[in-house]
């Protein structure tokens, strides 16, 4: 299967989101991929037997985190498996807090209609809109919505994710302490995802540690077609889940995404850290 042509389109600010002084991380190109991520993409699918089940889902968490750290599967079911890990030597988990907290906060003078620019810097092609709203039955979710083409013209989608805490997972105290003790950062949610094909579920999981070695390394899962209701993972039966070709573009917006994460967090870090959150 063919990567996305590079270098990717990338749609022109407004005038008004162009006063916002960290519009011009918006400028920074996005790099080609990786030559190693382009050769491990020519491996896609794994086998449904290296991904992480989706009864298994604490397995993120620990040392046994499957066979296969990058990489996608769908399952005879037709639902689906996806995963990406980075390692990133220059970053440090003070750096992925803030960015965090940062990216919630609305900038003063921020031009309605627009998305939310902090967002979009992030990765230009796909990304347009972030934050947390109440959804159509008042419920406090997290929203976004990204295409996952890197600006080739697909219609963006619109995912809607609801956090799920420590005791929703079934994590024990003693791993909640061990793993604050280790300075690791990792959330769940379950999200509906809805876009131009129809709608799906998925339980999504997000990983962040320091490395050993340095810096930080990143895991992030996502079971497609489920979601967990009172601790147990159910099979979504009625979600449209994509086809192979859909997640195959999801893991090049990822590994494309992440990478510019790398490229602007440090700067962007060193600019605004000691900054009121929603300076511009």
């Amino acid at each position: 299967m063919n990567l996305p042509k590079w270098p990717y389109p990338v749609k022109p600010l407004t005038e008004e989101e162009r006063k916002i002084r960290y519009s011009k991380y918006y400028d920074i190109p996005l790099n080609q991929m990786l030559p190693t991520y382009r050769q491990i993409f020519q491996t896609f699918p794994i086998p449904c037997s290296a991904a992480i089940p989706p009864d298994r889902i604490l397995d993120l968490l620990n040392d046994d985190q499957g066979d296969a750290s990058t990489g996608y599967c769908i399952y005879p079911d037709g639902s689906s498996y996806n995963t990406h890990y980075a390692y990133f030597p220059h970053l440090t988990m003070d750096m992925v807090r803030w960015w965090y907290q940062w990216l919630a906060v609305k900038t003063k003078g921020a031009p309605e209609g627009c998305g939310n620019l902090k967002y979009k810097i992030w990765c230009p092609p796909d990304h347009e809109d972030w934050g947390y709203i109440k959804d159509a039955e008042g419920k406090p979710c997290m929203y976004f919505s990204e295409s996952h083409d890197m600006g080739w013209g697909a219609k963006p989608s619109k995912t809607f994710r609801y956090a799920l805490t420590a005791d929703d997972i079934g994590l024990s105290k003693e791993d909640q302490e061990r793993l604050a003790k280790a300075g690791c950062v990792y959330n769940y949610c379950n999200a509906l995802v809805k876009n131009e094909n129809g709608s799906h579920w998925k339980m999504n999981a997000n990983f962040t540690r320091p490395h050993p070695g340095g810096g930080i390394e990143m895991r992030q899962c996502n079971w497609i077609g489920w979601r967990l209701e009172n601790g147990t993972p159910v099979r979504m039966t009625d979600s449209k889940c994509p086809d192979d070709h859909a997640l195959f573009l999801n893991m090049v917006h990822n590994t494309q995404e992440i990478e510019r994460f790398s490229v602007i967090l440090p700067p962007l870090y060193r600019e605004y850290h000691d900054k009121p959150m929603d300076e511009d």
